[in-house]
């Protein structure tokens, strides 16, 4: 497939994934959220610039956008209503019964695959346009097919391409072959035929090498392709193939060699031709001296005096497509597509210089005609000598066509090596056992702060840690007693900061040469996550302690005034009795505040936040709405500074964070003084804050306030999870928080950072 039909094939199916997404897949159209206003479908099918139409398969009426109209011709009052008589109407004949199979088989749920259909449609100018479609049906609930959608693109194009590249085929006398290794099978393809024979019947013929191949052959055959396989290359070889009759022919075969992923031999596609013809010419010409002894190469014997063919030989023949007769009394300049007459006679004065000189031929390459106007690149040999009597330039010509094509395949494979080795996730180098790196990636140079370009000559060693350098010796040592090395260490980026890194090194050998290639990936975020893991465990035998410890106060309670209670009522104390049940209840609740306020200290992670930029002072003042209640019940004066800066956070668990500071600085307060309570951003610290003029906190219990259950006081009211659940959601924004006491008012200051919005 070239490269014009790669292209359309992923546009279209581009498009026609983009449509199905759009429209909510096979199952069904949900309907379009309220406030939210609809596209219609002309909308989207013009902005997609593809040919689209949507029917009611319901009703039969359809919509075709304006990109389909205009690459079709049709306006749209020329078009019949419903979508089967436009199909009647505009599909090919041989193209409908499959057009219509594709339709219905998908409307009556036989396949869940989308339609996808090359046809042909009639333009409203009368001519055939090719028109690559892809469909999807759509279904209600009830799992009635409601509408089709489809897209078209005009392949006509790609078409006529596919179409040369069979005519060039054909004109080449290529035929296909397949050869499977795991069942040492050769397949032979038919020979190429002409568009408008569509009655011969194309069979591929599939027989074991050992029936296909010469005996004599059949080594050098398989080595050859034994060699190709080493070496990475385009396989071509020559021998004798064995016909179904018992007759033998002598082909050249180039093929391209597949492997799996572990690098095994899996198959080979290629074509041959068959040159029996051309060795039959070549054993007849051997008289023509050594010019002609053995030759598979074109030939040409030009008149030096005013450069007329005086003779071409059949290969030379066959590769233009002239016959010795229509060659013969043309000037060389009339078959040489890209040199000038100047050109022509400045080379064949060169050659005369050089007459005599049996040893040197003149060596150019340049571009000859064929009969049918196109032409192919060719290698030329020339030197002088005598033909007949007279002066003349024997030329050899030799059509590098397949070996361009090699190198066009070799230079696609290494642009394939090089976006595969700059597509790895992990940094890649090759060096020598000297530490000279040879080779990187993309990823190895970006991830240590490099190009690639300044890298390559340097030692491995400028991406190593000074204080790992020996460990780079130890790998080097280990490579060289050994195939393979893995290890952690610690590579150096370009600014001097370090990377921990997993080594995995592998000794190779490359043309020879013993090689060093280290696959290097960054474990930072790994050795993060093992960090937080082990915080996280720290946190759960916390959380499990104080859940032991705290929780037994409540029970405690609850067991021992329900005994109490049993007794007074038996002694029937209902008074005392009512008083032991008012402490159970309150024991209850405590409980029940303990367990609430657990449950949402346990839900704080990092994977249930939803950060963005958040403008902290409207956060305060969410936070301070919560708690209006016990700011006006306790008469406190809240000081909010202005311009607070924006941070990134959550802004509920924000809110909550503040409303949790707000409300700790309104309990703990100094018996008849008015409390004050200021909110703010210290500059010199970099900090945000919140300050009091309460009784403040002793420095050797500032940092037990922050545990579950921790409180200094047991008289106060709450579950003692506040300040615990404050640090947490500080600590899961990816900052720190610690206590100033006395502060500037006198009481507490509670500092924190959050990351900048």
């Amino acid at each position: 497939m070239d490269s014009v039909t790669i292209v359309m094939t992923v546009m279209a199916t581009i498009i026609a994934v983009l449509l199905s997404w759009l429209w909510q897949g096979r199952h069904r159209i949900e309907p379009i959220s309220a406030g939210v206003s609809p596209i219609s479908f002309q909308e989207l099918a013009n902005a997609l610039c593809e040919g689209c139409f949507d029917v009611n398969l319901q009703t039969g009426s359809y919509n075709v956008n304006d990109s389909w109209l205009i690459s079709t011709g049709y306006e749209p009052t020329s078009l019949p209503p419903l979508m089967f008589d436009m199909l009647e109407q505009l599909i090919h004949p041989d193209d409908m019964n499959s057009t219509l199979d594709a339709i219905n088989r998908s409307i009556e749920g036989q396949t869940t695959e989308k339609i996808a259909l090359d046809v042909r449609v009639r333009h409203s100018h009368g001519h055939w346009l090719w028109m690559r479609s892809t469909a999807q049906v759509f279904f209600d609930e009830t799992g009635q097919a409601i509408r089709l959608l489809s897209s078209h693109m005009d392949i006509s194009a790609v078409k006529e391409n596919e179409q040369a590249l069979h005519d060039g085929q054909l004109l080449a006398g290529l035929r296909n072959c397949r050869f499977d290794p795991t069942t040492n099978m050769m397949a032979l393809g038919p020979p190429p035929v002409i568009a408008s024979d569509v009655k011969v019947v194309r069979q591929w013929i599939y027989l074991p090498l050992s029936k296909i191949i010469h005996p004599d052959d059949l080594s050098i055959v398989l080595k050859t392709i034994d060699l190709a396989y080493t070496d990475k290359t385009p396989l071509e070889v020559e021998f004798r193939l064995l016909t179904l009759s018992g007759n033998t022919r002598n082909i050249v075969l180039y093929g391209e060699l597949k492997s799996d992923a572990n690098g095994k031999f899996t198959s080979m596609q290629g074509v041959f031709r068959d040159i029996t013809k051309q060795k039959r010419d070549e054993s007849r010409h051997i008289e023509f001296g050594k010019l002609l002894e053995g030759s598979r190469t074109g030939l040409l014997i030009v008149r030096k005096s005013d450069l007329t063919i005086l003779f071409a030989n059949r290969k030379y023949c066959l590769d233009s497509g002239f016959s010795e007769q229509e060659v013969v009394g043309k000037t060389v300049q009339t078959l040489i597509s890209d040199w000038t007459s100047e050109q022509t006679h400045e080379l064949f004065t060169t050659l005369l210089q050089q007459q005599g000189d049996e040893e040197n031929w003149f060596q150019e390459t340049g571009t000859m005609l064929r009969k049918n106007g196109s032409s192919f690149p060719v290698e030329v040999w020339q030197q002088v000598t005598n033909w007949d009597g007279e002066t003349a330039i024997a030329t050899i010509i030799l059509d590098i066509s397949d070996r361009q094509k090699i190198q066009q395949a070799l230079q696609y494979s290494e642009q394939k090596y090089r976006h595969l080795f700059d597509a790895l996730p992990d940094g890649v180098a090759l060096f020598k056992q000297d530490g000279t790196l040879i080779d990187c990636n993309q990823e190895l140079a970006t991830s240590h702060g490099w190009s690639r370009e300044e890298l390559i000559g340097q030692s491995i060693s400028v991406l190593t840690d000074a204080e790992h350098l020996p460990q780079q010796d130890e790998l080097m040592d280990a490579l060289n007693s050994a195939d393979s090395f893995v290890a952690e260490g610690v590579d150096r980026h370009r600014d001097g900061t370090v990377l921990p890194m997993d080594a995995h090194a592998k000794a190779v050998t490359i043309q020879g040469q013993r090689l060093m290639v280290t696959v290097l990936r960054d474990v930072s975020e790994r050795n993060q996550h093992i960090q937080e893991l082990k915080q996280q465990k720290s946190d759960i035998e916390q959380f499990a302690y104080s859940i032991s410890h705290d929780l037994k106060s409540p029970l405690i309670t609850i067991e021992g005034f329900a005994e109490i209670l049993g007794e007074h009522l038996q002694e029937k104390d209902f008074d005392e009795a009512h008083s032991d049940l008012q402490r159970i209840i309150r024991a209850a609740a405590k409980m029940q505040l303990l367990l609430t306020e657990l449950l949402d200290h346990s839900r704080l992670t990092k994977s249930t936040m939803r950060t963005q930029p958040v403008n902290i002072t409207a956060v305060i003042e969410d936070a301070i709405e919560r708690v209006a209640g016990q700011v006006v019940s306790a008469g406190a004066t809240i000081v909010l500074q202005e311009d607070l800066p924006t941070v990134n956070g959550h802004p509920g668990r924000l809110a909550q964070l503040y409303q949790n500071l707000i409300d700790n600085a309104i309990k703990f307060n100094i018996d008849n003084q008015s409390i004050i309570i200021e909110l703010g951003w210290d500059p010199t610290q970099k900090c945000l804050f919140i300050d009091d003029n309460g009784p403040g906190i002793s420095l050797q219990f500032q940092q037990k306030i922050f545990g579950l259950f921790d409180q200094l006081d047991p008289q106060q009211s709450g579950s003692g999870i506040g300040l615990a659940t404050v640090k947490r959601i500080i600590e899961i924004h990816g900052g720190k928080i610690w206590v100033v006491s006395p502060s500037p008012l006198g009481g507490t200051r509670f500092c924190f950072t959050l990351p900048n919005g």
